[in-house]
């Protein structure tokens, strides 16, 4: 994706990420940490009129524990939660590396335009809390995964690489694969990531 002239990376990196409003200098934001809180106030400001003004977001496999103690962030930024323990009456979430997964596509959209079923070698998750504002894109049938391979829904489980949920004008997308080299190499997980980056640019 980062060969296409209509994109230019900038990694701007914890703890200084946030630190200012970027809304100028970015059109797509990718998420690929792992920050279970962030409890700076202007930080979670910038992020919050950053998804409100309609920009985009993809959020990338681990990155799905971002924000686990702030429901805004967890709800409104990433769409679900891996439960880092029990809670709720939901266990603990799971993951599994190098595992074969078979995803199927469920449902047309932008970021799946031109996508078939496929099969990827990755790590799962299991056990997650997804949005019920979510639509879900992808699915898999991998049964140390939960259900949802690809875009928003209510689901105690899942892998996932889940589509966009409208948030004001901003369309967040949250997308599973990335454990490994493989997939982020692979033909569909990587233009389900340029097609998500480009659904939240365009």
């Amino acid at each position: 994706m980062f060969d296409d002239a209509r994109f230019v990376a900038r990694v701007d990196p914890h703890p200084g990420a946030f630190t200012n409003d970027f809304r100028e200098r970015t059109d797509v934001l990718v998420l690929y940490d792992m920050l279970a809180d962030m409890p700076d106030e202007q930080k979670r400001g910038n992020l919050r009129n950053f998804v409100d003004s309609g920009k985009g977001v993809v959020v990338l496999h681990h990155a799905i524990c971002d924000y686990n103690a702030w429901p805004w962030g967890y709800e409104e930024v990433v769409g679900g939660r891996y439960l880092i323990r029990p809670e709720g009456g939901m266990p603990a979430s799971t993951f599994k590396h190098d595992e074969r997964i078979r995803v199927k596509v469920v449902k047309k959209h932008p970021v799946t335009d031109g996508l078939s079923d496929f099969i990827i070698q990755d790590e799962t998750y299991k056990g997650m809390w997804i949005s019920p504002k979510v639509q879900i894109l992808l699915t898999t049938d991998q049964r140390r995964s939960g259900r949802v391979a690809g875009a928003p829904s209510q689901s105690a489980s899942s892998l996932h690489s889940t589509g966009p949920r409208e948030r004001g004008a901003s369309r967040p997308q949250l997308s599973a694969p990335g454990a490994q080299c493989n997939p982020m190499g692979s033909e569909p997980v990587d233009r389900s990531f340029a097609l998500g980056a480009r659904n939240g640019r365009d």
